[in-house]
Parts: structure tokens; C-alpha cells; sequence
């Protein structure tokens, strides 16, 4: 059984490689998504109308399950650096991390209550954007990324790379609707607490072992409190963006499991453990506990701890193993809410 636990307090770099140095707070801005409502139904968000670029590849931000993380901005920046526009598709509330992996966003809503269940399928209709903005007849003929790892220009980078990759996500803005902005600072969401969320199929077990700790600032687990958002507050098409201002606002932390680690550690401002399973080996990689740990450090002034490829069988998620489950025991029991004020400003 391949297993291993990460608990990382400093991120180093030797006298070559490039550090995460200190810089202005990370930039937040809020736009109005209604002004960008198509008559066919998608939000198209063009970041760079100005620019005039010699090719463009469609990246379909997780079609089915969440594969690609830090991959997805080591893949704009690839293109990027080749005058290549990217554009991303997906659904309404994954707007915030698309805007900051793409030189455009095409989207569409969702019904919160049908997709929230099964995150692992988002509920793109990814045929209806093929037909609208006829890709077959485009510059590039096919969707270039269905999985972000099935491609050439995803290759293996070292750990100062990923520290300069995310420096350079750091100096991008990140986008996302005052619509779901306002609605946050009218209403009392969760503060100083743990969300958790995994999937109850593969971590059942798990999940009765964490909530028969009786920790009164662990949510999550019964996903009551997320399918509340999502009926009660738009949540169908801001739940990612009311997570991130929890972060920010109210000192939420996450804990991604499986599949949502991936998310978790895509996002640069949510603080996050995340556990990988086998499953995501080569998704949820160390590189990306060193790169969400320079996001955390640079906005939140926290390091991430996480648990990468935890084997889907039966004995291993009882978590059997006596150490295993001591460290992340140890972990949720000396929790907590961080006192560092977080680098980020919103306009």
C-alpha cells in the first residue's frame, strides 16, 4: 500500500529555486454576471476583448470528474506564453476558479439540488456549448481537455515550479458575481468551523469515525448545511463563491476528500487538509499539497496538511492502520481558527 501523510510547516527552496515572496494582497473583483447572459443561454466572459491571439483551445473544466488542479494553470500558462486563448467551459458556480484558468469563460446554471449529490459529474452540458459555438468548425477542431492530464503540455515540474506557478496565479485576479457577494454579506453563513466533504460511498466509515469525535465545529458531514445554501441562498449558482468568502470572511476551512480534493486544492483561497485515494494518484500529487501551500501561506499565512492516496479498500478506509488515523484525529481535535488576517483585497 502506497500511503503518505504530508505536514508541511515551511516550504524550502534551495539557492536555485524561486521563492513565494511577499507582494500586494491578492485581488478579488466583482463584476455583474447578468450583463454577460446570452440569448442561448450561456454567460460568455471575456477577459482579454482587446487581445488579439493566433489560436484558442476549449478546456472543459471538469466534464466528469476532477481531474487537474494546480495542471490547470500550468496549462494556461503554456498557452498563454504561446498566444493561445483558453477558453473554459463550465457551470455558473465554478465561475471564480475559471476565471482564473482561462482568457474566457462560457457557462451555464445548473440546478444546484440535482448536481450537488454526485459533484463528480457537474452537469455541464457540454454538447449543447458544441452544437452554440460550433467547435467542430473552430480553430481547434475538438475539445482540447476533457481530462486535464491528457496532454502533452501537462508534464511533471519540479517544487520550485510550483512555487513559481502559483507566484504567477498569485498577480492574476480572480472574478466572481456580486450578485452572490451581496447576498454573503446580507445573510449569517457558518464561521470558524471545518467543512467537510466527501463522498459517503467510498468513505463511509470514515465519516461515523470523525463525527463520533463530537467536535461541535466539524460541519459538513451530513451535507445538510450545503444543500441549505444551495436552496436557500442561490447556492445552485454561488456555492463555490460563498466558500471562498467564508474563507476569507468568517474563517472557514475545508477538508476535500477524494474527488472535492482536487477542487479544494485548485481554489487558491480556501484553506484545506485534503485526502487523495488511489484513484486520484496522479491528480491529487504532491505537487499539489506544495502548491496549494504556497496559495495558503501567501493569502491566509497557513500551511495545508494532507493525506495523498489513501487506498479504495476496505480495511484502509476504516482507516485500520493505527498511525493513520491518529494523525488526522490529531489534527481535527487541535484545530484551530487562525488568527492571521487574510492578504486579500475585494473591489
Amino acid at each position: 500500500m502506497i500511503f503518505f501523510i504530508y505536514i508541511i510547516m515551511k516550504l524550502k527552496y534551495e539557492d536555485k529555486q524561486s521563492t513565494v515572496t511577499e507582494a500586494n494582497n491578492y485581488i478579488i473583483k466583482l463584476i455583474d454576471l447578468e450583463k454577460y447572459k446570452k440569448d442561448n443561454g450561456f454567460y460568455e466572459v471575456n477577459f482579454h476583448p482587446d487581445r488579439n491571439f493566433d489560436s484558442e483551445v476549449h478546456v472543459l473544466l471538469y466534464k466528469s470528474e476532477s481531474w487537474g488542479n494546480y495542471h490547470y494553470f500550468q496549462y494556461f500558462k503554456a498557452m498563454d506564453e504561446q498566444n493561445i486563448k483558453v477558453i473554459i467551459y463550465c457551470i455558473f458556480p465554478l465561475f471564480p476558479l475559471a476565471s482564473i484558468i482561462g482568457h474566457e469563460v462560457r457557462m451555464h446554471k445548473v440546478d444546484g439540488n440535482l448536481w450537488y449529490r454526485r459533484l463528480s459529474n457537474y452537469g455541464l452540458d457540454y454538447k449543447k456549448a458544441w452544437a452554440i459555438y460550433d467547435i467542430h468548425n473552430s480553430k481547434n477542431k475538438y475539445w482540447s481537455l476533457s481530462n486535464m492530464l491528457d496532454t502533452d503540455e501537462i508534464k511533471r515540474i519540479k517544487i520550485y515550479e510550483t512555487g513559481q506557478l502559483a507566484e504567477e496565479a498569485y498577480k492574476r485576479p480572480m472574478y466572481m458575481g456580486c450578485e452572490g457577494y451581496n447576498i454573503f454579506m446580507k445573510n449569517d453563513f457558518p464561521k470558524k468551523c471545518i467543512f467537510i466533504q466527501c463522498k459517503k460511498h467510498w468513505y463511509g466509515d470514515l465519516k461515523e469515525k470523525i463525527n463520533n469525535l463530537n467536535l461541535k465545529y466539524i460541519l459538513g458531514l451530513d451535507e445538510q448545511i450545503q444543500l441549505s445554501i444551495i436552496k436557500n441562498f442561490q447556492g445552485s449558482d454561488y456555492l463555490l463563491t460563498y466558500q471562498i468568502l467564508m474563507s476569507i470572511y468568517n474563517k472557514v476551512e475545508y477538508i476535500g476528500i477524494a474527488g472535492s480534493a482536487s477542487l479544494f486544492a485548485s481554489v487558491p483561497t480556501i484553506n484545506a487538509l485534503f485526502i487523495s485515494d488511489d484513484m486520484c494518484a496522479n491528480n491529487v500529487n504532491d505537487n499539489s499539497l506544495f502548491f496549494k501551500l504556497a496559495f495558503n501561506k501567501k493569502i491566509f499565512n497557513k500551511e495545508t496538511a494532507g493525506f495523498l492516496h489513501l487506498q479504495r479498500m476496505y480495511e484502509t478506509h476504516k482507516l485500520a492502520s493505527s498511525w493513520m488515523w491518529s494523525s488526522l484525529e490529531y489534527l481535527l481535535t487541535s484545530w484551530e481558527p487562525s488568527k492571521e488576517k487574510p492578504s486579500v483585497e475585494i473591489s
